[in-house]
């Protein structure tokens, strides 16, 4: 039982020394993030055409207006509903659109 007391307090004293220098611990999330080496992707559907939109800003923008979005095997899919407008994105997309103030103001 001290054992266990002991490592954590050599955890938190580490955490409390890298503090005083200011140095910076990414989140977990953001770690995972840097890990996934895929490239943000975003298709936009209308009927049988699917066609890439390179611009971020303009897809968030876009997927964000839609009524709701849910996952398709390993996508996000933003629509209204059936036979409208369909953005696709794979994960990569979606959590940076998650992180961008349209999507939580």
């Amino acid at each position: 039982m001290i054992l266990v007391a002991n490592i954590s307090l050599v955890i938190v004293a580490l955490f409390l020394t890298l503090n005083l220098f200011d140095v910076k611990i990414p989140n977990i999330g953001r770690v995972l993030d840097l890990l996934d080496k895929e490239e943000p992707s975003c298709l936009v559907q209308w009927e049988n055409e699917i066609n890439p939109l390179p611009d971020m800003g303009r897809c968030c923008l876009g997927a964000r207006a839609q009524l709701g979005c849910h996952q398709e095997n390993s996508n996000w899919v933003c629509e209204t509903g059936p036979g409208t407008l369909r953005y696709i994105l794979n994960k990569k997309a979606y959590n940076y659109c998650l992180g961008q103030v349209i999507w939580n103001g």
